[in-house]
């Protein structure tokens, strides 16, 4: 008897574009196997850093570094040196699940190690059948459900290195680029990260980097590819998610339509403007004025102008006489973002790291202005 192959779909950001929206909406269906947000976008970075290890020696690595699913204790982002940061469960909201927000996220630890030393007894110990193994453990911990017949997985931001390896074990897998206004999800970002330590010139750069080149799979097969636009998630939110689960073959089911962690109500992440759980055109229609000035919004846009074409979104006004001098002009002059990071308190080696980035960000939009990259979205 043949086995069933299990389906492997996986999620890419482009500028906070609803990937934890995602999926917590198909965080309660009985035939997916998902974990929380984006916690483990850098899994293969874990396994690579521990891969030569014993399994079980990997099995306690994983639930320690990753604490934040099982019992979090720790309230604020943290580094560990086999997959970088690793957000807070208070600040993504871990801590106030349920109706009251009263509920802090947990998933029996004993289960799920139980389950992955049940899984190798038959399976042979490698990347992809850990993959596999850790979210079918991780939805037994929770659910109590051994199997699934989909496994939802949060990529999020790869490196092109993370994502060959990730088509290397998964070559069928579908992948759903989620979308979003240009310049709207890069200034989510700027004021998502301003207030966090880690922000600076460095990340000011590959927030605008980021923003001009991700979001282009192309080369991926079209019917392995599905755009999905986060305006489209808050203004028609039904039809949207009908539309998705027809794409991807899973059938639809009414709680896809409600915004849950681990079958719990989620509230989305602590500290946003607007902390709202599921769908709502607020979402879509913040103001972000507090980030930019109008001149800002003019050098960017003319800078992501190709990114706009390609995406499908709508294009600004900004074809005036002399624009392209005052484009010139205007792009010596600081960012709004700039100066806000110039006022806060700076030692030498930072000032001179916004300094550093002001002029590769520069360089970028100069290096890029006149040869954009074309494609279309299918």
């Amino acid at each position: 008897m043949k086995k069933k192959k299990v389906n492997i779909i996986a999620i890419l950001s482009y500028g906070r574009s609803g990937t934890g929206l995602i999926s917590s909406l198909f965080d309660g269906h009985r035939d997916i196997s998902i974990f929380p947000d984006h916690i483990t976008q850098n899994l293969y970075s874990f396994w690579d850093f521990y891969k030569k290890k014993d399994k079980n020696y990997i099995f306690k690595k994983f639930v320690e570094i990753y604490e934040i699913l099982f019992e979090p204790k720790i309230k604020k982002n943290y580094f560990h040196k086999s997959v970088g940061i690793i957000g807070s469960a208070y600040q993504c909201g871990f801590c106030e699940l349920g109706e009251n927000k009263n509920i802090v996220i947990n998933a029996d630890k004993k289960k799920f190690i139980k389950y992955l030393k049940s899984f190798f007894l038959k399976k042979k110990f490698n990347r992809k059948n850990f993959f596999i193994a850790i979210h079918y453990a991780y939805n037994f911990s929770v659910f109590n459900k051994k199997k699934t017949n989909y496994i939802f997985y949060n990529l999020h931001v790869p490196s092109k290195k993370i994502f060959n390896e990730f088509l290397k074990d998964f070559p069928d897998a579908i992948f759903i680029q989620t979308l979003r206004e240009p310049l709207s999800g890069m200034y989510s970002m700027f004021r998502a990260f301003n207030e966090r330590s880690f922000f600076d010139g460095d990340y000011i750069f590959s927030i605008i980097n980021m923003i001009k080149e991700r979001g282009n799979y192309n080369f991926l097969n079209k019917k392995k590819l599905i755009y999905l636009k986060l305006e489209n998630l808050h203004k028609d939110s039904a039809r949207t998610i009908k539309l998705l689960c027809k794409k991807i073959s899973v059938p639809f089911r009414s709680n896809l339509l409600k915004s849950t962690i681990n079958g719990l109500k989620w509230h989305n992440e602590v500290g946003k403007t607007l902390r709202i759980s599921g769908f709502s055109k607020k979402i879509i229609n913040q103001n972000y004025e507090d980030y930019f000035w109008i001149k800002d919004d003019f050098i960017f846009y003319k800078f992501f102008r190709e990114k706009y074409e390609q995406l499908s979104y709508k294009k600004k006004n900004y074809d005036f006489i002399f624009s392209k001098l005052i484009f010139y002009i205007c792009l010596f002059l600081p960012f709004k973002i700039e100066v806000i990071q110039l006022k806060k308190k700076q030692n030498i080696k930072k000032l001179f790291n916004l300094f550093v980035c002001y002029l590769k960000i520069r360089f970028l939009i100069f290096k890029f202005i006149n040869k954009p990259k074309k494609f279309k979205i299918n």
